[in-house]
This record gives structure tokens, sequence and C-alpha cells, in this order.
């Protein structure tokens, strides 16, 4: 009997593990004001755990330091999130992050960038922690939409906009 109730005390102390690792990413471009804006959904665990293999020590993205947690979210995210308009690099800046219940939300805009039919786009957000991460991006130019699945051993993808 004691040993039934130590494994039911031992389950309720394992934290929840989602079954599926995957981020969503969503980019928009508005070529009227010639802005990108950058929306990337992820599980706050994965992400926690993916900031402090980088390095950062304690990191709590629910309770922590806010404008810490700005910083590691801009730094990860610099490191494993890059788009490329036309062969020219878009300078994404970090504007802030939302949380949403077990996922978190970071945002990223960039400025000035001109009318493009290619979009190339570097994403291995979370590859290093498991090898069946799934990335999900979803571009929309002009009011077209497209998507791509990136998995490893990939880690870049281009999509095509031309008129």
């Amino acid at each position: 009997m004691l040993l039934a109730w130590f494994l039911r005390l031992s389950l309720l102390l394992i934290p929840a593990v989602h079954p599926y690792y995957v981020s969503v990413t969503e980019i928009e471009y508005n070529t009227r004001q010639a802005e990108m804006g950058v929306a990337c959904k992820f599980f706050v665990d994965d992400l926690e755990e993916a900031i402090r293999d980088a390095g950062a020590a304690k990191t709590d993205l629910i309770r922590g330091d806010k404008n810490r947690n700005k910083k590691l979210l801009e730094e990860y995210l610099r490191g494993h999130l890059a788009i490329a308009a036309d062969g020219k690099q878009v300078e994404l800046k970090f504007i802030g992050f939302e949380l949403d219940q077990e996922a978190i939300w970071c945002f990223l805009e960039a400025s000035s960038v001109a009318p493009f039919s290619r979009l190339v786009v570097r994403g291995d957000m979370l590859f290093e922690l498991r090898k069946d991460q799934i990335n999900l991006f979803h571009a929309t130019v002009n009011g077209t939409r497209k998507s791509h699945r990136l998995v490893l051993p990939d880690r870049s993808f281009t999509l095509d906009f031309k008129p």
C-alpha cells in the first residue's frame, strides 16, 4: 500500500510533458507600408530548455524578470531565425512576447522592406533539443498565403511569391 501511494505521488510530481514538439511562425508582409511582422509560437517548457542549454542558467519565462526574459528570447531567436527577401537580409527587431497558457508568442518586426518575390527563411528553432521537432511556417505576401513544414535535417526553405 505504501508503494502504491508513493507511485501515485511521484506521478503527480513529474512535470507534464506534451507528446509532440512543434512551433508555429507567422510572417506577414504589408506592401503599402513596406513592413514585415513575424510572430512565433512555442511551448514555454521547450523554449526555456533551449535557452538554458544555450547558457542561461536560470530561466523562468512565466514568472521571471520580464526584461531579462525579453533579452534571452531576443538572443535565442537571433541565432535561430533569419529571413532574406530577394537575397537581402531582413533586419528583424524583437518587440516583445506574450504568454498564452502553456505557450509563448514572440513578436518581431522589420520596416523598410522593399517589395520582393522570393523569401528565404532559416528557422531551426529547438532543433538542438529534439530530432523530432517540427517548425511550421505560414507567410502572407500581397494576399497570398504559403506554408512550409521544416524538419531536420533541413534548416531553411524558399517560398516564391512571383506575381
